[in-house]
């Protein structure tokens, strides 16, 4: 079976996508990678990203949330974001782990399903991880993070070339604050990993030798 679902999270421009890639490139015999659905529009950066969406409007998600075609679903800025079960299906039947590229609430709730006895992942090792750059969880100050943070999405944007209002700065600001306080209030269940910029390597081999 599957042996780890390993959920990467962090905030916009930690790397998630780029890690994730990373670790298919390195350890491809030993990791699947899932895709997502997604009700928001497709971006320009799309094309680029390891990670590959699938773009549907929220008629067909709600279709596939009715026939249970998710494993975990969340909305996340006003879309809904979805996993598909099959994901966790080859992953069980290849004996391989699975990598997540997905938000804090997204692997809280994998993490509640599981303490409630989930048939899927009641026998699974979940092991949620924080990916973070410039911004460290260990040391935590609202004022400075915030801006912090704000400037990181902003920048993340930008380099992706995807636009950006600044009231959807405001909003996914909030957002990425809100779940950076849950994952400090529940540090006992992230595991903290620093993507050091422009060595990709260096984070891909730290994954590998913790979890693998």
């Amino acid at each position: 079976m599957c042996t780890k679902i390993i959920p990467i999270t962090g905030i916009s421009g930690s790397g998630k996508s780029s890690v994730a890639g990373g670790l298919i490139s390195h350890s491809s015999n030993r990791v699947i990678c899932a895709s997502s659905i997604a009700t928001r529009p497709p971006r320009n950066s799309d094309f680029l990203s390891p990670k590959k969406y699938i773009n549907v409007d929220k008629g067909v998600f709600d279709f596939m949330v009715e026939k249970d075609f998710f494993f975990e679903y969340e909305v996340v800025n006003g879309d809904l974001y979805g996993t598909p079960l099959i994901f966790f299906e080859a992953a069980k039947k290849l004996k391989r782990n699975l990598i997540l590229d997905i938000d804090v609430k997204g692997a809280m709730r994998l993490l509640d399903k599981k303490s409630e006895g989930h048939k899927i992942l009641k026998d699974v090792e979940i092991l949620p991880v924080f990916l973070w750059r410039n911004i460290s969880p260990n040391n935590f100050d609202e004022k400075r993070d915030r801006e912090a943070i704000k400037n990181q999405i902003k920048k993340s944007f930008e380099k992706r070339g995807d636009t950006l209002t600044d009231k959807d700065l405001i909003t996914r600001t909030d957002t990425a604050l809100k779940e950076y306080l849950i994952v400090i209030e529940h540090h006992e269940i992230f595991t903290y990993v620093e993507n050091v910029e422009n060595n990709l390597t260096s984070t891909v081999e730290l994954f590998e030798s913790v979890f693998f």
